[in-house]
């Protein structure tokens, strides 16, 4: 259904610039910016045009005018087609409303796609391996040439002084122009904090042979050549003690450029 709104006030009466009633006056609607005419409706349902122009009474009261859901230009005239005035871009102020609000969640969207959040679904666990894996759900992260990218990683786990953790960053294609990256890695009773710039694959985000519960990595990285991107963990040394990533864990990463 068609919902429209009356022209600014629901009757006009019209009046010449000395105050004199218009009787007869005449108001002709035009698509806005332009000589085309263009119609307007006496009912709600856009399916009665009114007369163009439309044509005020006797007291220079105008018909009801119901608007299309684009912008008009009005000029008014006297009974003797003399103009008295013109106003170019009137809007149903309904659709004048839904436009903003259509442009506003665009721009909410095109934001979101911004920003890619992903989380551990399934727990992960090594054992005996200083080789790097995968953490569920932290990977295909897309990363755009030449896109700037602030990122934040939230690793909660655990593992034992005899294996400890270490996490790192595998890109599939993509290659980066820079990365500065800080992490901070939790024990029970302590907090040790490491700082990298290095772009090859894999490198070392955080390393660690303590009994690690949690680990917070954020930075910035610059993309080089696009591709995607996964947080992947390892046992810092090899043990049969499990180092593991927990459901929940969490990574996002926001182009800010």
């Amino acid at each position: 259904m068609t919902i429209a709104a009356l022209s600014p006030d629901a009757r006009q009466q019209m009046f010449n610039a000395l105050g004199v009633i218009l009787s007869g006056g005449k108001l002709l609607t035009q698509e806005a910016g332009t000589t085309t005419n263009l119609a307007t409706y006496s009912d709600s349902a856009l399916t009665v045009p009114n007369p163009n122009p439309v044509i005020a009474d006797a007291s220079g009261l105008l018909p009801p005018i119901y608007l299309l859901p684009q912008a008009y230009k009005f000029t008014l005239y006297d009974s003797n087609d003399i103009v008295q005035w013109e106003q170019d871009d009137v809007w149903d102020v309904g659709e004048l409303l839904q436009a903003t609000v259509t442009t506003l969640q665009a721009q909410v969207t095109a934001n979101l796609a911004l920003t890619q959040s992903k989380t551990c679904d399934t727990q992960v666990s090594v054992t005996s391996s200083t080789t790097l894996t995968n953490v569920t759900g932290l990977t295909g992260i897309t990363l755009t040439a030449a896109g700037t990218y602030l990122f934040d990683v939230n690793l909660s786990g655990t593992s034992t002084a005899n294996g400890g953790m270490k996490l790192a960053f595998k890109y599939s294609t993509a290659t980066l122009t820079s990365l500065e990256a800080v992490a901070q890695g939790f024990t029970a009773s302590a907090l040790s904090t490491q700082h990298t710039t290095s772009t090859t694959d894999q490198a070392t985000l955080f390393t660690q042979l303590a009994a690690v519960i949690n680990v917070k990595i954020s930075g910035r990285l610059v993309v080089n050549a696009g591709g995607t991107l996964a947080v992947q963990i390892a046992q810092n040394t090899s043990h049969s003690d499990a180092t593991i990533a927990y459901v929940g864990s969490a990574a996002t990463f926001r182009k800010i450029s």
